[in-house]
């Protein structure tokens, strides 16, 4: 089912999955009448929860998350559900695609209430809803399908101002007060393509901030490894803007390097002047497989005990040698 929806989302789909750690994608999560609607729950369903997990397309929709971790509750609480946040949302999660209407007078709109005098929103892909073939009526998702090749009424929109996933800054604020680091993060007046926030003591800047602080580029990207090429002009933090976790190791240049939480939540480090690879590489505790293998050890040994104790009880009895006859 998943390779037949696929076929029928193959523009977007093709395109979103192309290089999905430039850019996360969303749902506008604002109800916009009946049928947009309908698309949140094809959304919600085929797409997050299947297509999106098939493709390696990175989302800001939370599909299941039963048991949230403080910082990401403490983060949401800061910077979703409201209006005048929701854009520094996107721009500080590497959001850079948003599902919504089409219309010139939505975009329009969205700036003005999201993003106000900036105009970053701008239309990328419009698509319509529409029945699948043969149904004239349809009564469930799985009878709905999408189309690109019209007007549309709905759009893949594009939101330019995004941070990279990855970029060098040769300006950070050092703050280990988190509830201080979230007010920065949601004042207006900070800039978050020009600084970084660092929840360290890292020393104060010495040089100048460079207006080019250089550039970064993905030499991989995996679940559990990425790696990085930068060229920095000058002494700088590297963000990446994937979730901090202290299991996560970073390496400059092979070198163990120390791991920096940035921004509140995304993971960094620092890096000197001139042309550097950065390896991120997750690497949980092996305190648990030494358990496992200790379990399985003993339950070895548990089972052979069994095993002999129940062959040693079913033996069956050793005859008796027969008594000598007695003396003449």
């Amino acid at each position: 089912r998943i390779l037949e929806t696929h076929n029928v989302f193959t523009l977007i789909i093709d395109f979103l999955k192309h290089t999905p750690h430039e850019g996360r994608v969303q749902s506008l999560p604002l109800q916009l009448g009946q049928q947009f609607g309908v698309f949140q729950q094809l959304y919600g369903t085929e797409w997050t929860q299947h297509l999106f997990l098939y493709n390696n397309i990175q989302s800001l929709d939370i599909t299941q998350d039963p048991r949230p971790t403080a910082e990401n509750q403490v983060y949401r609480e800061a910077l979703q559900g409201r209006v005048n946040t929701i854009a520094r949302l996107w721009e500080l999660t590497n959001t850079r695609f948003i599902f919504g209407l089409s219309d010139t007078n939505f975009l329009n709109s969205l700036s003005a209430q999201l993003d106000p005098g900036q105009q970053r929103f701008r239309r990328h892909t419009a698509f319509d809803l529409v029945p699948k073939p043969g149904i004239s009526n349809p009564t469930s998702l799985d009878q709905v399908t999408v189309v690109t090749n019209g007007p549309g009424q709905f759009a893949l929109i594009e939101f330019t101002g995004a941070l990279p996933r990855a970029k060098l800054f040769t300006s950070w604020l050092a703050s280990t007060n988190d509830t201080e680091v979230l007010s920065l993060l949601t004042n207006a007046n900070f800039n978050p393509h020009q600084s970084v926030i660092v929840s360290a003591p890292l020393p104060a800047i010495t040089n100048a901030a460079a207006t080019n602080a250089g550039n970064v580029k993905f030499l991989g990207y995996a679940p559990k490894l990425v790696r990085l090429e930068a060229n920095a002009a000058a002494p700088s933090v590297l963000l990446l803007n994937d979730k901090h976790a202290p299991n996560w190791k970073v390496s400059v240049d092979g070198q163990p390097a120390t791991l920096l939480r940035c921004n509140y939540l995304m993971r960094g480090v620092q890096v000197p002047a001139g042309r550097h690879e950065i390896v991120f590489r997750y690497e949980p505790p092996i305190t648990g497989l030494y358990v496992t293998a200790a379990a399985g050890v003993i339950a070895f040994l548990l089972l052979g005990l069994a095993l002999f104790t129940r062959h040693a009880d079913g033996a069956p009895p050793v005859a008796k040698p027969p008594a000598p006859p007695p003396a003449k």
